[in-house]
């Protein structure tokens, strides 16, 4: 029986160890899993993890913690990322004091059904922005037995108009 040859059971036997094998690695071993499973998850033989391990001794502790911190830091920087766009999509108006214009034209279109959505656009607010106000502006009301909002009968207000 002929013998079978590195590469036909280890598929990445004698690559060049990609930043993706090395993140694998790098989790894997942190992880404390066997140098098997490792192997068989990177698709390399058990020798060539070993001879990873000991390359990689020089830059992590026994207890990996360095490599940890790395792995930390990838994800901080995932998330500084996601917050980074997420600043980019605040509309014009963002966390700006509410003049009485905006009441007005709020109270105005909202008292026509204009939607929560279109008056943020319209506003240049976000959409909760617009629903806090017309809670703080006695419009709308959230009923907690049944999680809803609601809003208030007409006769509920008096209108005063404003001087001409």
């Amino acid at each position: 029986m002929p013998r079978k040859s590195m590469k036909s059971i280890y598929p990445n036997a004698g690559k060049h160890w990609p930043d993706e094998d090395i993140a694998l690695f790098a989790k894997m071993y942190v992880a404390n899993e066997s140098t098997q499973k490792i192997a068989n998850a990177l698709g390399r033989s058990p020798k060539a993890i070993i001879n990873q391990i000991s390359d990689a001794e020089e830059l992590i502790t026994p207890t990996g913690e360095r490599l940890l911190k790395q792995i930390k830091l990838a994800k901080v920087n995932i998330v500084m990322a996601r917050f980074a766009e997420s600043q980019q999509r605040k509309p014009e108006k963002h966390r700006e004091r509410w003049s009485l214009g905006d009441d007005l034209e709020l109270s105005l279109h909202f008292g026509k059904g204009v939607s929560a959505s279109d008056l943020a656009e319209r506003l240049k607010r976000t959409k909760l922005a617009v629903i806090g106000r017309l809670h703080a502006l006695g419009l709308l009301s959230f009923d907690k037995d049944t999680m809803t909002y609601y809003t208030k009968p007409q006769h509920y207000y008096k209108i005063k108009k404003a001087p001409v």
